[in-house]
């Protein structure tokens, strides 16, 4: 290699493409696997992957031969994700560690993923710009480590648009099937089908064509995973109750009312939404200045989904992650609005070459800030389920049976003993036996404080019956009196 080439692979472009790449790495292996911290849904969801590969039985395991009987109010996160962590559990033993090794991967595709398409839409420069910005935004770690469904689904919805416009019947069926099994993989992810059907109808309309031909193969590739997705959760007897019950979660997870208004205002006065607010709206102003003539059926597919992904939001309890997904879309889009806003507005010059560099600079300088200042925090890094599950094992005698209230996560780390959980997994549904209902008390529970809890708050009287032999920061071991 002479002197020329080597100048040409040390350009500055490049040194900030691996300066960034050397970040994300970083920050992937810090505090593996305790980063972020374990809890309540990954622990469903690393359960039900568990009894799928030990017994068989693709729900989650509430007892000795026991397993919750009403899956589709349970399982939101499903088969294109807790496939591959089976898998892992398969030929690699049962362990977090397993299952964030497989979060870790769809985590790099993902990354991968964005850069291709920021880059096949939008440009080289624009391509380094969402990616600075990907790895510096805690939420992708804090979300995409977990054993969640939203980067996975994310993954396979950027690799059906990356598809979007093949033109031959397999490319399109695969461009449907990824459409499939993003819209599969968590419950909130069938909102992708209906954008992409918007974004082919929106093109539709533009060409004053419709593709019959088309709309049959990106069809029945959709139907496929969508009809797997449905029998995982059909009950043994199918009644009228099923599809009330399915309906009343999907409209309303967490019966809440009046939520609204609460949830718009913190676009205005909470960091998080204000940074989604920025991005989408500079994204929006750019389109707006063009009157919309600018933009691709793909920019309009993932605008749906961003509106109905916000709409869902806005009626549930607040948690940023439910419009997680949409932020990370908007990620996508936001440099492409950039590059648009320089190379085709009538600016000054000087702001076309330093504007879009410059804001991009100084939000990853915000971000990174933040990702590192908030490092240490219980949110990010927590070893206590881990330890406070090893202190359990060597109180209690080997294949003792304990009875976790109300923690899935803990409920999955506890192996080699004989473990019942009774659990409120949402306001719709509670799975397993209740510790006290039938007069047998436990002779072991693993629980947060006793009167803190939900459950045994209704049970003070039974306090006393019970010695505290592990305290944990978040958990107790409790045992009953001999």
């Amino acid at each position: 290699m002479n002197v020329n080439s080597i100048k040409k692979y040390f350009t500055i472009y490049n040194a900030l493409l691996a300066a960034c790449i050397i970040f994300f790495l970083g920050v992937l292996v810090y505090g593996f696997p305790n980063s972020p911290s374990p809890w309540f849904d990954e622990g469903i969801n690393l359960g039900i992957a568990r009894s799928w590969v030990e017994h068989g039985v693709y729900s989650m395991q509430v007892g000795p031969n026991e397993f919750a009987q009403e899956r589709y109010l349970l399982i939101t996160t499903n088969y294109p994700l807790l496939f591959f962590i089976g898998v892992a559990f398969k030929f690699f033993g049962v362990g977090l560690v397993q299952a964030r090794v497989v979060m870790v991967g769809f985590m790099l595709v993902f990354t991968v993923l964005l850069f291709v398409f920021i880059r096949r839409y939008y440009g080289k420069e624009a391509a380094l710009m969402g990616l600075a910005l990907l790895v510096t935004f805690a939420p992708f770690y804090g979300n995409g480590k977990s054993a969640l469904g939203e980067v996975p689904g994310l993954a396979y919805f950027l690799a059906a648009l990356l598809w979007f416009d093949r033109k031959k019947p397999w490319q399109i069926f695969m461009t449907g099937f990824l459409f499939g099994l993003a819209a599969a993989t968590k419950s909130i992810y069938m909102l992708f089908l209906v954008a992409a059907v918007g974004g082919e109808v929106w093109s539709a309309c533009v060409q004053k064509k419709i593709d019959r031909k088309r709309w049959f193969w990106l069809g029945i590739g959709m139907l496929i995973p969508i009809v797997i997705w449905f029998i995982t959760l059909l009950p043994e007897e199918v009644t009228a109750s099923f599809f009330q019950k399915m309906a009343q979660l999907y409209s309303n997870p967490y019966k809440v009312e009046h939520t609204i208004g609460t949830n718009v205002l913190r676009f205005f006065t909470e960091s998080t939404p204000l940074h989604f607010l920025l991005l989408w709206g500079s994204f929006l102003f750019v389109k707006g200045i063009r009157r919309l003539r600018s933009l691709t059926v793909v920019e309009v597919t993932m605008t749906i989904f961003i509106v109905l992904n916000l709409f869902f939001y806005l009626r549930t309890v607040g948690w940023y992650r439910y419009f997680f997904p949409a932020h990370l879309i908007v990620i996508a889009l936001f440099p492409g609005s950039l590059i648009e806003w320089r190379d085709h507005l009538n600016i000054p010059r000087w702001i076309k070459i330093y504007g879009p560099r410059f804001l991009v600079l100084i939000l990853f300088v915000l971000q990174a800030g933040n990702l590192v200042f908030h490092a240490h925090d219980r949110l990010y890094f927590n070893p206590e389920p881990q330890q406070f599950t090893l202190r359990v094992k060597a109180a209690a005698p080997p294949n003792s049976t304990v009875t976790v209230v109300d923690n899935p996560v803990l409920a999955f780390l506890l192996q080699g003993m004989v473990v019942s959980q009774y659990v409120q997994t949402s306001p719709h549904m509670v799975v397993g036996r209740e510790p006290f209902a039938d007069g047998v008390l436990p002779l072991y529970l693993v629980t947060p404080d006793w009167a803190q809890d939900p459950y045994l708050s209704l049970y003070l009287s039974l306090r006393g019956k019970y010695d505290l032999i592990v305290h944990g920061a978040e958990f107790n071991l409790y045992r009953l009196h001999f």
